[in-house]
């Protein structure tokens, strides 16, 4: 793992995982900023990236999670409401994964969010639709403000 502070690159150790996933990843990359003392950690991740940020999001440690055309496939339920942060679930309408984000969404406990936009773009291709400033507007405002 690399670190930009100050200006100057810094080599992080990154811990030993038996078998590397962007799910560990996103596991390294939490715990990590654990130890440097950040309070407030907001995970967002498209696609795939959604589903680790869902497959890594369980416990009290996370002021969100934002899932963008995410779960990619069935996620368990118990998993999904193991997640106890604010969720917010954005997807296009005719894009592949919808019914798992719709069945995600269903599992999930409050608080929760869900976005849907008329289309088929899939994860970043929605921010270059008709609609992707407003899903971006929305986004932001949801990790900043939590609305």
């Amino acid at each position: 793992m690399v670190q930009l502070t100050g200006g100057e690159w810094q080599f992080i150790e990154r811990p030993a995982l038996q078998t590397w996933s962007p799910i560990t990843d996103v596991l390294a990359a939490n715990e990590f900023l654990g130890r440097m003392g950040v309070a407030e950690i907001s995970l967002v991740g498209a696609s795939l990236g959604g589903q680790a940020v869902i497959e890594s999001s369980s416990g009290p440690d996370r002021h969100c999670v934002v899932a963008i055309s995410a779960p990619v496939i069935a996620t368990s339920a118990e998993l999904v409401r193991g997640i106890t942060a604010r969720k917010l679930f954005v997807c296009a309408s005719d894009d592949r994964p919808m019914p798992h984000v719709l069945r995600a969404f269903e599992d999930a406990r409050e608080p929760k969010t869900l976005l849907v936009f008329g289309g088929k773009e899939h994860s970043r291709g929605m921010f270059r639709a008709a609609y992707g400033d407003e899903a971006m507007d929305a986004i932001v405002r949801f990790v900043a403000h939590g609305a």
